[in-house]
């Protein structure tokens, strides 16, 4: 009986525990409006996992920087079409003066990359938004 339980604690402890709900979670957009298919427009954060398109990144690491909560680094572990790698990237809202999110900003520290999200109305045609 022992043995049992100190086989299921191990692989419990090897899972690790689920990162939650971050304030990155949502649907995030390079543009928005109606007639743009979301196919590589659309980005998904939640679950622990960010996708987009084909990319699927799993979120294995996430550290605030700085006292403002609107920066975070990512550890991510991504696959695309059979290809993997791991990734450092640095997510951080842009923010008005009365603190309402305007942009969603992601720096790649790996490939020297930046990109713009918006905050859109989800468009299709399954959501209520």
């Amino acid at each position: 009986m022992k043995s049992i339980a100190a086989t299921l604690a191990l692989l419990f402890a090897a899972a690790g525990p689920a990162l939650g709900a971050t304030p990155l979670d949502g649907a995030w957009y390079f543009e928005c409006g109606a007639d743009i298919p979301d196919t590589d427009n659309k980005t998904v954060i939640a679950d622990d996992r960010i996708v987009t398109g084909d990319v699927i990144c799993d979120i294995k690491e996430v550290k605030r920087i700085g006292g403002e909560g609107q920066v975070w680094r990512l550890t991510n572990s991504c696959i695309e079409k059979g290809e993997a790698w791991i990734e450092d990237v640095i997510f951080g809202f842009e923010v008005d003066y009365d603190g309402k999110i305007l942009r969603l900003v992601e720096i790649g520290m790996d490939d020297g990359y930046a990109l713009t999200y918006l905050a859109c109305k989800d468009t299709s045609p399954n959501d209520d938004q």
